[in-house]
């Protein structure tokens, strides 16, 4: 499931903001309330939390845009669909996705033994 993150509600004495620094890019693991981008107004500077864990999918907005309130900053996709789509970007690492099944790459379980000739 995808979550947008949005611009808090600005006060009606401040119409805008800038975005001044992204604390995260397109791909990172998020956790709930990490904060994820810095919001800049003529009178503060604001920080934006991630609303639920999971991987951030995409960024709207680049560093130096200027946004209003309640506007889409990103999209975070959350659960166990963030931790597929990871594997399917990253299958070199160790593990690829067929279907619904996880394949592990280079997989040894030591947990089984098996006695066999010396040899």
């Amino acid at each position: 499931m995808a979550t947008e993150v949005k611009v808090p509600v600005l006060p009606e004495s401040v119409s805008d903001a800038t975005i001044a620094t992204w604390h995260k890019k397109a791909g990172d693991a998020v956790k709930r309330d990490e904060n994820l981008v810095d919001l800049e107004t003529d009178k503060v500077v604001l920080e934006v939390p991630s609303p639920v864990d999971g991987v951030l999918k995409e960024i709207k907005f680049s560093e130096g845009d200027t946004v209003t309130s309640q506007q889409v900053l990103a999209i975070i996709e959350e659960g166990a669909v963030a931790a597929a789509n990871a594997l399917q970007r990253h299958p070199i690492i160790n593990a690829s996705v067929d279907g619904d099944d996880i394949i592990y790459h280079g997989y040894a379980d030591i947990s089984i033994a098996v006695a066999t000739d010396k040899g």
